[in-house]
Order: C-alpha cells, then structure tokens, then sequence
C-alpha cells in the first residue's frame, strides 16, 4: 500500500472517532473512488478490441480526446479562443470579411420589430413607443439601434457570448430602462479570490468564471467587474477598481451564447474555433507566395561566367567597371566579358496548383462555418445561376439559423423588459405579458441574381397556395402585408383620380381570375351607368391588385 493510501486511512480512522457520520461519509466516497479507479482499469483493458475509433491512435495520428466536461475542457483555453479569433478579424483579411458577410446577412441595417397582437391599435401603440426608444436603449454605446444590434452579433460570434445588463437609476425611478453590453472578459475569473459562501444565493451552490449557479447549476447571479481587467484606467481612479467585482442579479441580465454543443456548458465557443489554424495558415500561405513574388519581380537576369570567384572581384575586374549587380534599364545595350552568357529568369508564379489548394483550404473554413466557400471569397467566378442559387440558398438556412437565435436569446428580452418598464411608468396602454411577448422580427430582405426567374417562381407558389403573402413579403423584408395592401390600394386611387382629372381612359387592369371577359373593370367604365362613389371604386381596386397577388376568390384576394 502507497504511503498517501495509508496517510488518507490514517486521516478517516481519526475523523471517524471524532464523528461517526463524517467516518461513514468520508468512507462511502473512498469506496466511490476506488469504483472509479476500477472501472477505468477494466475499460482500459477492454478497449483493445472494442471500436477502431477508440483506440489511442487513427493510423500514425494520435487521439487527442478525454472524458472531461464541458467546462472542464472550454474554460481553461477560453482566452486563448477569444484573443486568436479577436486576432484574426483584426489582421486576416478573409477572417474579417467573413465576420463582415454573418453580420450584414444575420443582422443587415437592422432587424425590425412588430408587434402582432390582435388589435391593430394596441400594435401601432406598442410600435410607436418603441420606435421612439430603440435607439436610446444603450447609452454607453451612443449608436443607433441598428449599429448596436450588429456590435452585439459581432461580439457574440467572436467572444462565443456577450452579457447584456439593464440598468435603472435608482435615484430617478421615472427614468426609462436602459442596457449596457458586458464583455464576457470582465466576468470574475476563478483564479481571483471569490465571495464567501454566505455571500452566495444558495450556500450549497458554486461560482464558474464568475457565474453564480445554485444547487442545480441554474445562473442566478454574475459577478461583473467595473472596468476590464486590462483597461487603462485613468489617473485618479483606484486601480483596484479593476478587480472589484459586482453581483448582478441573473433576472437582470441576459447572457447569449453561441455553439453550445453539451449540457453543462457555461460559456459559448468563438465562431472559429476549428477553422483559426486553417484560417492561419491561409494567410501565412499567401503572404509567402506574395514575398516570393516580389522577389521574382527584382530579378531580371542573371550572368554566367566561366572565371573564376578570385577573377570576378579582382581589382582589374573593379577598374573595367565589372559590377555584379548591373541594372537593366529600358533601351539599353550592353557587353559581356568573355566566357560569360546571359539568362534571363522567367517566373513561374504563380503556380497552377496554388489557387485550386487555396481554394480547397476555404471549402474546409466554409463546411465549419455553414457557407459555400463562395462566400468564404466573396465571389462566385464562373458559376451559373442554378449554382450561385445553391450556395446562396444553403448559406441563408446557416443566417436563418443565426438569425433565430439573435432574435430569441437577445432582442425579445430587450423588448420585453422595455414594453414592462413603460407600462409600470404609464407610458403604454394597460396590456398583459401575454400581448407583449407576441411581436416579431423582420430581416431587410434579400435580392436574387435573376430576379426576373424569382419574380416567376414566387406567381407560381401565390397562386398555388405554397406561400402566402405574408411570407413572401417577409422575404422581400416587409413587415406588415395589410399596410402594403393598403399601400397599393392608395397608389391605384390616386391614379384613378388623376386619369379622370385629365381626361385619360381608365387603366386596363390585367387579366385575371378575378374579372371575366365582360367585366366593367376589363372594358372600362360604361357612360351610361351612374358614378360610382368612393367605396365601390375602392372595391373595385381591389380587384386588380388581387388578381396580381395570386390567390383570389371571387375577386377578393385570400391573404392568410
């Protein structure tokens, strides 16, 4: 028996005298670890001729796995993630533009927000109200509300999260709630001396990288410290400041997380976390190719003598004026000694191999983040449009994902506690959580490469019944289809009045469903019959506009 097994029986056997309980406890758990060791002694032993991919090593290939949790295997190379990925927006060109492409497509100028409850005048009220604040929301920051909703994006998939706190001047109750974006950096790390435990909410819960969790490792606080821990505090203030840290409550603060991929998992991974090496060593490739060029490009020509080294720097080479690095200039003509020839270097760059290798290192950075390695590139060269079409339309499946994500972890939570901070101060009209929590929001839209083809594509699904309007207006990054209705009826009055203010014939609508062949609305209006008033030349409206929307019945469009 090893001196520590006997030291730590020493240890239970005088615990045990003192309390029964502690002996019995502390010997349950020498039990437990004694299982343990066991079971790894005997898989160890299985795993021989068990699975292939268990083994140790895949071909001359190493398995660099273990059995840890989440935290256990994320926050001890967290930083390092964080400040490679912070590296690479930073300094590598196709790192950044990738970071530019997920911000622009998943955010865009900005995602809008609509309220969707069933009274029309409660939605234009709630609208109205946040309308008027978004773009006050955060302070700090001083940006509109779109800017904010792309810095907090950009954040989250570089740092794998971002926190989010509300603050509220306890001084100034009357005062609207406003948001402060946190930097996951400025969480308390467990390496810094901690609370105690009757500083915790729950005396049996535990603190993770400055998470506070309680028994069932649900958040219930963060410990956020006033300034970064590497930020250049100014002359004055306390330098302490740095690592005093403050508990929030977590109804207070609202923490998003990207590629969380196990339970248990306390922080999100940067979006690059597998493709940073790739993404390296892309640009280190480049930049040797670059170097290499320039090189090839100062070298015209070379000369080859039959002298000797001791001839060539003699002093009767020197007083002939014999250099070694005579320069080619344009025009010129010169002579050359005897036994010497002169060659001329053509360079062989770039290699035909070097485009297709970079292009197959960008296809590996595409299939890790979602997109074609199109988009990796910025480009699409050759390709047709059925192709163009296909990677587009995967890599938005990949925004559409991320956008889904943006909204639910982060924009509805700033809604929410906007909408109930303005009712509890009457700035709303009286409603329930119920009506808060139903809004949505709209992306700008996107445009296609042969829209023409698009616009064919989307009659066909209207007048099938494959879409509605609603979600073929979404698309195009229209929010509400009853205003754009309501738009085009506007439009087509207007017109109406204005023929028959000049004296134009009515404009001959397209045919249709909706209209027969001896309709008044196919042939015009007929001198004999009265002047229709303004509500049946509104109806009568309707019915072009419908029979372009798609479905109709009976010369009204069904809108779902």
């Amino acid at each position: 028996m090893a001196f520590g097994d006997s030291l730590r029986n020493g240890v239970d056997w005088v615990v045990g005298l003192f309390s029964a309980k502690a002996g019995a406890k502390r010997a349950h758990f020498r039990r437990l670890e004694r299982d343990y060791e066991y079971r790894e002694a005997f898989f160890s032993a299985m795993r021989a001729r068990g699975y292939r991919a268990a083994r140790e090593k895949a071909g001359n290939t190493p398995w660099a796995g273990s059995d840890m949790s989440a935290d256990g295997e994320l926050i001890p190379d967290l930083r390092v993630l964080r400040a490679h990925q912070r590296e690479l927006e930073r300094d590598d060109p196709l790192a950044s533009g990738l970071a530019r492409t997920f911000r622009n497509d998943v955010v865009g100028d900005e995602l809008r927000a609509q309220s969707v409850t069933p009274d029309a005048d409660l939605n234009r009220d709630l609208e109205d109200y946040w309308n008027s604040r978004r773009n006050d929301l955060f302070p700090a920051i001083g940006l509109p509300f779109g800017a904010v909703q792309r810095l907090i994006y950009a954040m989250a998939r570089r740092d794998g999260g971002v926190l989010i706190k509300r603050t509220k001047d306890a001084g100034k109750p009357a005062a609207a709630m406003t948001f402060e974006v946190v930097e996951l950096d400025r969480l308390r790390p467990t390496a810094v001396a901690g609370p105690s435990v009757g500083e915790l909410g729950d005396p049996e819960g535990w603190i993770t990288e400055g998470i506070e969790k309680d028994r069932t490792g649900k958040p219930v606080a963060y410990w956020i410290s006033e300034h970064h821990p590497r930020d250049i505090i100014p002359r004055g203030k306390a330098i302490q400041n740095r690592w005093k840290y403050i508990r929030v409550p977590a109804e207070d603060c609202i923490h998003y997380r990207r590629n969380v991929d196990r339970a248990g998992q306390s922080f999100g991974v940067p979006d690059f976390y597998a493709i940073s090496q790739d993404l390296k060593d892309i640009d280190l490739l480049v930049l040797a190719s670059l170097k290499r060029s320039q090189i090839a490009a100062c070298m015209a020509a070379f000369i080859k003598s039959d002298q000797g080294i001791d001839d060539l720097f003699s002093t009767t080479a020197r007083r002939f004026g014999y250099e070694l690095d005579q320069q080619i200039e344009p025009g010129m003509i010169f002579a050359l000694y005897p036994g010497e020839d002169v060659h001329t270097l053509i360079p062989n760059f770039p290699t035909p191999e070097l485009v297709p290798f970079i292009v197959m290192l960008c296809r590996r950075v595409g299939a890790a983040v979602g997109v074609g390695w199109e988009v990796v590139l910025g480009g699409f060269g050759d390709s047709n449009y059925s192709a163009a079409r296909t990677v587009l339309l995967e890599a938005r499946k990949t925004y559409g994902v991320d956008r889904h994500d943006f909204v639910e972890g982060v924009l509805r939570w700033i809604w929410r506690n906007v909408m109930e901070d303005a009712r509890l101060r009457g700035a709303i009209p009286p409603v329930d959580d119920v009506a808060i929590a139903q809004n949505d929001w709209h992306h700008q839209g996107y445009q296609w490469i042969d829209p023409q083809k698009e616009a064919n594509a989307t009659k066909v699904d209207l007048e099938t019944g494959i879409r509605t309007l609603r979600q073929v207006l979404r698309e195009k990054g229209i929010a509400d289809w009853r205003d754009h209705i309501d738009q085009k009826l506007e439009e087509e009055l207007y017109e109406q009045e204005q023929r028959e203010a000049l004296g134009l014939p009515s404009k001959v609508p397209e045919a249709g469903p909706a209209q027969g062949a001896g309709s008044d609305m196919a042939t015009g209006p007929d001198k004999d019959e009265p002047e229709k008033d303004s509500s049946d030349m509104q109806m009568s409206l309707t019915v072009p506009l419908a029979s372009r929307l798609g479905r109709v019945n009976g010369g009204v469009a069904c809108l779902s």
